[in-house]
């Protein structure tokens, strides 16, 4: 916290260095401006390069759309909502993003009104095409990312709907984004960049440059903190076109730790435009993609010339519509739902590096086979990095595993390159066993006009590597080796040796055909030269063997073993919580041995299992049918006893009741349910809660 503090302070001097040089600039320029419109883009200069060439940024979007729902769709992201595919609710409530952009949010827009507040002055400026360009990204990016469901505009819904946002100009983005996430906040959208045309000097192109290295040292002492930034449209019109849309990632976009979006087409074929790695270094560049062609959203401005403000304004399908400005806030609204699902079943929120395996770890795999320098991992898809988390469970016993691993551990082996650590985990069969790896790397030596065009030293500071072993056969299965520039259309290959691909802090494993129930090893090694200190590596495993007892939905108070549910413990906080109890008046006797959770996060974890309690199967959730049922099944009653009395819904059913069929499906009982007696004092004041026939 300390050093984000140190940080922002010493990211706000070097801003106003750098405003000083770039007013000499204009002064000694008179025919230069600061900013202008070009092609739909607001270009602003940001700062004067160190050889004295100016560096414009500029928005990321280009042309023609459809929607932000459809955007949804396509990431998978409306699985998580109401009546979604995963059972819960989870719709961005309570989380706030940051977002700098070249202009101020329309704040009062019906759209937007009540989930964004603009934090800084905009961007002074007497060119009307410029403040209403600005504005009108600002307004669309931030529609894409927590756009109200409102219903005259119900394509035009966000992402995570219910979330919110703070909204800052890119003048001082560094400064201020140390201040943000020293405050505790986990994600921000940044849809825009270097302009990439002929203005940027070619040594840029692909280079781990001062921008990216500043965005590496604020990433490094903020762990839970992930930047989403845009890659850009220059694919097919860039001062780099020589190498025919490679090698285009310039600035903040080339940075480690960060997330840089792709745009894809709604066919999920490649859009025309989104700009393609690698880095000059061998990085994966985008790192994923998401849905950026025609996309409907917020505008701050309406068509009429001149433009005027407006409240209920929307982009259509006009020219402001596409572009990686609009796939970059899809993807960051799907890391913030995926963040709130997380910690509504867990103490704390991901790390930053948790977060990106789990996204990556888990994507769509399009394009080449294996991750690409288009497509990066692929497109989001915040479904399977759900069911991630909703199978989450503790490895190395066969009889615990739940399906999914989310681990973080503080990992040393020497660096020496053969010194190891070890995990097992059981592989389900069937399906491939896929085990990812990433972690917050620190600030790599920075890339200057000096070391030429695309040299090809590592970035990277911290190396570590991985292979997983059968404990049958003794057989090795390696990480994906990236293609190399030389080699950029080639499809990714499986490397056969220790550290053959030493260029990301990200890597992936996929055992394609595992032994049902088979015992996997996962040895750990860190490169020579890395530094001594321990590293927390964040390890995202899917495919692994599920236990009959199925994940502890029940376990309200987070202090049950395995899957011990208790009447007097769990159902208590669950049958108040339904009756409206908050805060101290929901645990106050009530929480087990050793709780997990507070009053807010078992709020918040009650709230996020939506109608996975719904057990008379009205689609709601009540007290006094659905509470009751689960109290009484946590009792251990059956039958008639279970059920006379409870006034079932609409449905006149009650389909989880027979205590033949406990739920297998949701699996939200146990097999075996643990109940303790209520003893004499069990809801002594609240006799009535079962009096309900």
């Amino acid at each position: 916290m300390n050093n984000l503090v140190r940080l922002s302070a010493e990211f706000q001097y070097e801003f106003e260095i750098q405003e000083a040089r770039v007013q000499e600039y204009l002064s000694n320029n008179p025919k230069q401006t600061r900013s202008f419109t070009k092609g739909n883009s607001v270009y602003y200069l940001k700062r004067i390069g160190a050889d004295g060439n100016p560096l414009y940024i500029n928005t990321k979007f280009v042309r023609d759309g459809s929607k932000n729902v459809a955007s949804g769709q396509l990431i998978k992201a409306d699985t998580l909502y109401p009546d979604g595919s995963l059972g819960v609710s989870i719709t961005g409530t309570g989380m706030i993003a940051g977002i700098w952009d070249g202009g101020l949010v329309r704040d009062t827009h019906e759209l937007l009104a009540g989930h964004v507040t603009n934090q800084t002055s905009p961007i002074q400026t007497t060119l009307i095409a410029v403040t209403v360009g600005g504005e009108n990204h600002m307004t669309h990016v931030s529609g894409t990312m927590v756009g109200k469901d409102i219903a005259n505009q119900p394509s035009a819904r966000g992402i995570a709907f219910d979330g919110n946002t703070r909204n800052f100009d890119w003048d001082n983005d560094k400064g201020e984004m140390a201040a943000f996430a020293a405050g505790g906040f986990l994600i921000s959208n940044h849809s825009y960049g270097l302009s990439n045309d002929n203005t940027v000097p070619v040594w840029q192109f692909g280079a781990y440059d001062a921008e990216a290295q500043a965005w590496d040292v604020i990433t490094k002492n903020a762990p839970n903190y992930l930047p989403f930034v845009a890659g850009g449209n220059e694919q097919q019109a860039n001062g780099n076109i020589a190498k025919a849309g490679y090698d285009v990632m310039t600035g903040s976009s080339a940075a480690k730790n960060v997330m840089t979006v792709g745009a894809v087409n709604g066919n999920k074929t490649m859009s025309d435009y989104s700009n393609w790695g690698p880095t000059d270094d061998g990085r994966v560049k985008p790192e994923i993609v998401a849905k950026g062609t025609g996309i409907n959203s917020a505008q701050a401005y309406d068509t009429a010339t001149p433009p005027v403000a407006c409240n209920n304004c929307y982009s259509g399908n006009g020219v402001d519509s596409s572009g990686t400005s609009y796939a970059t806030p899809a993807a960051a609204a799907g890391g913030l739902l995926l963040q709130q699902y997380y910690k509504s079943l867990n103490p704390s929120y991901m790390l930053s590096s948790t977060l990106k395996a789990l996204m990556l770890g888990t994507a769509e795999d399009l394009g080449q086979t294996g991750p690409d320098h288009k497509f990066g991992w692929g497109l989001l898809n915040v479904e399977a990095a759900a069911n991630a988390i909703k199978k989450n469970g503790p490895v190395g016993s066969a009889a615990n595993s739940k399906g999914a691993a989310i681990l973080e551990r503080a990992t040393n082996p020497n660096a020496d390159s053969t010194s190891e650590e070890s995990f097992s985990v059981f592989a389900k069969g069937g399906v491939p066993l896929v085990v990812n790896t990433a972690w917050v790397d620190h600030e790599g030596p920075e890339q200057v006009a000096g070391d030429g065009v695309d040299p090809t030293v590592t970035r990277l500071v911290y190396d570590f590597d991985m292979v997983v072993r059968s404990v049958a056969t003794s057989a090795d299965v390696w990480p994906w080796k990236i293609p190399s520039m030389a080699n950029r259309t080639a499809d990714a290959t499986v490397s056969t040796v220790w550290f053959d691909d030493n260029r990301n802090n990200f890597k992936q494993i996929i055992v394609g055909t595992p032994a049902a129930d088979g015992e996997y090893t996962i040895f750990i090694r860190k490169k020579t030269g890395s530094p001594a200190a321990a590293r927390t590596l964040s390890f995202v495993i899917a495919g692994l063997k599920e236990s009959a007892s199925g994940p502890a939905v029940l376990n309200v108070d987070g202090s049950d073993a395995g899957s011990r549910y208790e009447a007097a413990t769990d159902g208590v906080l669950l049958m108040r919580y339904l009756l409206g109890f908050r805060d101290a008046e929901l645990t106050n006797g009530a929480l087990g041995g050793a709780p997990t959770r507070d009053a807010t996060q078992i709020a918040t974890y009650l709230g996020g299992l939506g109608n996975q309690l719904d057990v008379d199967g009205d689609g709601q959730v009540y007290a006094f049918t659905d509470g009751l049922l689960i109290v009484r099944r946590l009792l251990g009653l059956s039958g008639a006893a279970l059920t006379n009395g409870v006034k079932l819904g609409a449905k006149n059913r009650c389909r989880y009741c027979n205590h033949d069929r406990r739920v297998e499906t949701l699996k939200i009982f146990p097999q075996s349910v643990q109940k303790r007696p209520l003893g004499a004092v069990f809801f002594a004041d609240k006799t009535a809660l079962f009096d309900v026939a």
